[in-house]
């Protein structure tokens, strides 16, 4: 079960920013799962922590610094990258391991404020206003709600002394137009292929990968492509994506990697469907195909003796005998 969205669920809940509709099915969905309300229950204590007034009151102010800040270390980094390095790497963010993820945030706001030092440490003005408030404009992606902040971490949250000191996780969407025969495009896909969570985009990723517009040569992206196909037809958890991955790798032209990955699939998935368009593939490649091929000529006696899909036996029958001709 994808418990994603009711993790974002039980944030909003904490705000008070669900409707009544989300609210009653998020409920419903705490009762039969453990794991989310031990989630709730943690960002239930730290929504307390962060407002409780008796220990620290984040005002408008804070957060607009906060802002202000992270923007900043974007807007450096981002002159120094170029477009599509940017894109995987948000890529890479939006996928990696809660690790990573971590490290990388933890980078970003190092660069910021080691930024804002470098800049602003011989002009900061008398009195009390923040280096944070006087690097950044106004207009933020944060401030926008273009960004979702995630796992912020006090290291001082006592005001007492003027300033409180804590970190966070951002990840900024960011919108791509262009050819699918892009290489910077393909590696995005590529990356939502075998990295996204929702089944829908990685069905919708398989389909621009592949579409008619794309040129499918003999380069090292377009390998790259027909191993994420191949790893999706075999390992992807969803059918149907493993199935629509099973007929893009058809549109490409037919090799050993190909061969091996309809062999696994006829060999193992357990979904029948899987496996009569595996041995389709398989038959409409019989020129390529090889009598000399042992291992396949083996795979398709065993399906002809034990596939529990009568038509998966015929094709079987029917390939061996075009291939041993």
């Amino acid at each position: 079960m994808n418990h994603q969205p009711y993790r974002e669920w039980i944030e909003l809940g904490v705000a008070d920013e669900l409707s009544a509709h989300e609210r009653q099915e998020l409920d419903g969905h705490l009762k039969a799962c453990a794991e989310c309300r031990s989630v709730q229950v943690e960002i239930q204590s730290l929504h307390t922590a962060v407002t409780r007034k008796a220990r620290v009151e984040v005002t408008d102010d804070l957060l607009q610094e906060a802002r202000q800040q992270f923007r900043a270390a974007l807007r450096q980094e981002r002159s120094k990258v170029a477009l599509w390095q940017q894109i995987t790497d948000v890529v890479d963010v939006v996928f990696a391991p809660p690790m990573k993820l971590a490290a990388g945030g933890a980078f970003m706001l190092a660069v910021g404020f080691l930024g804002g030092y470098l800049m602003f440490s011989q002009s900061a003005p008398n009195g009390n206003g923040s280096a944070l408030s006087q690097q950044m404009s106004d207009e933020t992606e944060l401030s926008r709600g273009e960004s979702q902040v995630t796992n912020v971490r006090f290291a001082d949250a006592d005001p007492s002394d003027g300033s409180i000191e804590f970190s966070f996780d951002a990840v900024t969407p960011v919108q791509v137009k262009g050819s699918p025969n892009d290489p910077g495009v393909q590696s995005v896909l590529v990356k939502a292929l075998v990295g996204a969570e929702n089944p829908g985009v990685r069905l919708r990723a398989v389909s621009a990968m592949t579409s008619p517009m794309v040129s499918i040569q003999a380069n090292k992206q377009d390998k790259q492509v027909k191993n994420a196909l191949i790893n999706a037809m075999k390992f992807d958890e969803n059918p149907a994506v493993r199935k629509e991955a099973l007929k893009a790798l058809g549109k490409l032209p037919f090799d050993d990697d190909i061969k091996q990955g309809l062999i696994d699939v006829l060999t193992n998935d357990k979904n029948q469907a899987m496996r009569i368009e595996a041995i389709n593939s398989l038959s409409a490649a019989k020129g390529e195909l090889k009598s000399s091929d042992d291992t396949l000529l083996n795979i398709l006696r065993q399906k002809i003796e034990s596939d529990n899909n009568g038509y998966v036996r015929l094709r079987a029958r029917a390939v061996l005998q075009e291939v041993q001709q």
